[in-house]
């Protein structure tokens, strides 16, 4: 069985992706760039290098939109991956990038983002239904549930991300081994208190993301189809 990481950014990514390197092997894992729409085109211009780099993986891993992933998958004639991601409660995830990008000055955003409230960050920068997005390219609910329930081999809350592991390092036959924290701690920027009136009109504007998020909370462990190792 071979493995798409989608990571989603604050989702627990980076942990998990070390985690899936370790166990899978690097020689047989590949990160990939940000595969966006639009932009899949440019980056399997050259097919043989692609195909070149896909052979014999079992892993491949990144900050992918998965419908540009599958396309170039597809493109180059490479065989089937099964998408697998974890997903964050909209709010605390959008908290999370702000301080994480508040804390990073390599970061693309860190000038902009240090002069900016989380007010404003929440309302004026972040990036509305980005799980939704990163599933379909759509910031719709009812089509990324329907990638979801059609095409992901399985996908859960961070929250559950000790039991999510586990349950799918063993249907990987993979060790086992507790999924050690990345990118976490550090100094949060102060006053981080947001406005009810903020909050509000966040969760309006992230509602896909919303229903997403609590449905996955509900039936990830019933939406399971995770067979066969990935060695």
């Amino acid at each position: 069985m071979r493995i798409a990481y989608i990571h989603i950014p604050k989702c627990g990514g980076t942990a998990m992706q070390a985690h899936l390197v370790d166990r899978i092997g690097k020689d047989r894992s590949l990160a990939i760039g940000a595969l966006k729409h639009g932009a899949q085109i440019e980056m399997a211009s050259d097919f043989e290098t692609w195909r070149s780099a896909l052979d014999g993986v079992r892993l491949a891993y990144g900050h992918f939109f998965w419908p540009a992933f599958k396309d170039l998958a597809n493109r180059l004639n490479a065989p089937a991956f099964s998408p697998v991601a974890v997903v964050r409660e909209p709010l605390t995830r959008a908290v999370s990038e702000y301080n994480y990008i508040s804390q990073f000055p390599t970061h693309d955003l860190h000038a902009k983002v240090q002069q900016m409230t989380l007010d404003e960050y929440l309302l004026e920068l972040h990036v509305n239904n980005i799980q939704c997005k990163f599933m379909t390219q759509s910031d719709l609910f009812v089509p990324a549930l329907q990638v979801i329930e059609e095409e992901f081999a399985c996908i859960a809350p961070l929250d559950e991300i000790d039991e999510f592991s586990a349950r799918l390092m063993q249907d990987l036959k993979l060790p086992q081994a507790p999924v050690v924290p990345k990118n976490v701690g550090g100094q949060t920027r102060d006053k981080l208190v947001i406005d009810p009136d903020v909050t509000s009109e966040f969760y309006e504007r992230n509602v896909a993301d919303l229903r997403m998020y609590w449905w996955v909370r509900r039936n990830w462990r019933s939406h399971w189809k995770v067979s066969g190792a990935a060695v």
